[in-house]
């Protein structure tokens, strides 16, 4: 007979989104994998989003929008999710998380994998940009 698997609870998620109004309302858009299912189990749930907007504005095609209620702290951090992916801001940084892999053991994280230059975060920007039927 299967047995049941006891809950794993959550208590703090950290998420970054896109965007949030100016009440704390978190627009989450694109694939959200298990976000949205960890943000109503966790006890508190603090977000990082690429900007702020104003009331109303959010509710972009095929975005989620996750009310105030369910958050417990927000902050506007662009490139927070670096070197992972937030589009449509930017894309994953394989250079970055090919340098954060190599590193061994026991040394330190190297600092441009972590926290991007300016002249790397143009050069994702851009690419972030380009329309999907320019890619082959």
């Amino acid at each position: 007979m299967p047995r049941a698997v006891r809950p794993l609870p959550v208590d703090v998620l950290l998420l970054h989104a896109q965007r949030a109004d100016d009440d704390g309302n978190v627009e989450i858009a694109g694939a959200r994998g298990f976000d949205m299912l960890a943000a109503f189990a966790a006890r508190r749930v603090l977000v990082t989003v690429e900007e702020r907007v104003p009331r109303g504005h959010l509710g972009a095609p095929r975005a989620f929008v996750l009310p105030r209620t369910f958050i417990t702290g927000l902050c506007v951090a662009p490139f927070g999710a670096y070197p992972s992916s937030c589009l449509p801001h930017y894309p994953v940084d394989f250079r970055a998380l090919r340098a954060i892999s190599g590193a061994g053991r026991d040394e330190a994280l190297p600092v441009a994998a972590l926290r991007p230059t300016a002249s790397r975060r143009s050069v994702l920007t851009r690419r972030a940009a380009v329309p999907a039927e320019r890619i082959s």
